[in-house]
């Protein structure tokens, strides 16, 4: 009876540092456990962070567009009413020159015409 009572003890202090074994393992499986919740988190609130700096420098690239599309609004703007001052002003300067060659023409004709009747005098 002895013996196993023996048995018995032993069996109890296998069992118990089986025990205790379990429940180390079990408390290292929850630290872990707990670990990857904190990564998860961490990861989650880390992604959300990035997102929002994403979207507010996206902002502020969509208003720098804005800008530059405003200011080379401008300056074709500006552009365009230089090109159609210097049109007017090439168009008003042919129409001078138009007239003057017109003038010359008339004074040629006239001229010429002067220059006949000199001629058709001499010889009567």
């Amino acid at each position: 009876m002895a013996d196993i009572e023996k048995r018995v003890d032993k069996l109890e202090r296998g069992n118990s540092n089986l025990e205790k074994q379990v429940s180390n393992i079990s408390t290292k499986v929850d630290a872990f456990i707990q670990e990857v919740r904190d990564f998860k988190t961490e990861m989650r609130n880390e992604m959300r962070d990035f997102k929002q700096e994403m979207r507010q420098q996206n902002e502020m690239r969509q208003a720098e567009i804005i800008e530059l599309r405003k200011k080379q609004d401008a300056a074709q703007a500006k552009h365009d009413a230089e090109m159609k001052e210097l049109n007017e002003r090439i168009d008003s300067k042919f129409d001078k020159l138009s007239s003057q060659i017109q003038n010359m023409a008339i004074a040629a004709v006239v001229g010429v015409g002067a220059i006949v009747w000199a001629v058709v005098s001499a010889l009567r």
